[in-house]
């Protein structure tokens, strides 16, 4: 693959160690002055007790509230009420108790019960630009480039917030646009609130090239990919290519972006120069998420396929106004 003027090397230095409990989270010491086993019995001990007496508010308020003369409507919202706050305290505690790790305020717990390890938690795009996910400028970039309906490839390492990131995108497309995702996991939870989504899930045993030519049929604005693997990728390519109104997006494991245009290249099959012509028709554009220093998600660089030149790609990093990639040890 061509190089571009910001340096790419092929022996990658290794990312910093997993974010525990996954992208937006961070860690939480012991107690002051108690040996750490101690102070996390204590600690959690404590917490059960107010959860107790958290939920035995909630359930006491509500029913004060449903004893006032209100309409059947309000009743039903009281309880609707009643069971969303009932889920966030639970979630939040049982998710810190699980994994000794506190929830930044901008991020959902709405997921976060259901996480063993590093995974998916949803948060809105704002969060990542007040949380430092983001810079103003990237989320400007990301923003203009969805509205441009480039195909967007978000890639990192694991636990860097690729999926968190892909998420909190669908915000800025308009609900009116017709989505069609393909998933293997629970990678994206906020497509369930989407009125006009169809979820295609992926196994061992799919036909994918099947489940791709449905796709097709259902003409969406928008295709995902919720990790995307050498089948789904064949896929993914085929139809973005044959279709230039349908945006795509998706997440793929690749610690820099040669890695992750290489990895492409080689799972759409054929010749390498087939493969490659087929990547530049779509001009997909790789996000790169890695956790900084302190474990936490950052978006490192924005790179656009340009075309082919002489037989190569061509990547362009797009200017937001972050460090460019060359600086960071990933991509130097």
């Amino acid at each position: 693959m061509r190089r571009t003027e910001m340096a790419m090397a092929e022996n990658d230095t290794p990312a910093a160690p997993p974010l525990e409990g996954g992208p937006g989270v961070r860690r939480s010491g012991a107690l002051d002055g108690a040996p750490g086993g101690v102070a996390a019995v204590g600690r959690d001990a404590a917490l059960r007790a107010v959860q107790v007496a958290l939920l035995k508010e909630i359930d006491t308020a509500i029913s004060r509230l449903e004893h006032a003369r209100i309409g059947e409507s309000t009743h039903e919202h009281l309880e609707i009420l009643r069971g969303l706050l009932k889920a966030q305290v639970t979630a939040y505690l049982e998710h810190f108790v699980a994994r000794r790790a506190t929830l930044f305020s901008h991020t959902s717990t709405m997921y976060a019960g259901d996480m063993g390890g590093p995974g998916v938690i949803s948060t809105t795009f704002r969060g990542l630009l007040e949380g430092g996910t983001l810079t103003g400028g990237q989320g400007a970039t990301l923003a203009q480039l969805l509205t441009d309906r480039r195909t967007l490839v978000i890639f990192g390492d694991r636990a860097t917030g690729k999926s968190t990131l892909l998420n909190s995108l669908f915000e800025l497309i308009s609900v009116d646009e017709r989505f069609v995702a393909v998933e293997r996991g629970p990678d994206l939870p906020a497509l369930k609130e989407r009125a006009f989504c169809v979820r295609l899930g992926v196994d061992g045993d799919t036909d994918v090239p099947a489940l791709f030519a449905k796709a097709r049929r259902m003409t969406p604005g928008r295709l995902v990919v919720g990790e995307m693997h050498a089948p789904e990728a064949r896929g993914f390519f085929a139809m973005l290519a044959d279709d230039p109104r349908v945006g795509g997006l998706a997440t793929l494991r690749a610690e820099t972006v040669g890695r992750a245009v290489d990895d492409i290249v080689a799972a759409l099959g054929g010749s390498v120069a087939e493969a490659r012509a087929l990547v530049a028709s779509v001009r997909p554009v790789f996000v790169h998420m890695r956790s900084d220093e302190k474990c936490q998600p950052r978006l490192a660089a924005v790179w656009s396929v340009e075309g082919l030149r002489d037989g190569e790609l061509v990547l362009r990093e797009i200017d937001t106004g972050a460090p460019a990639a060359s600086q960071l040890e990933a991509e130097a």
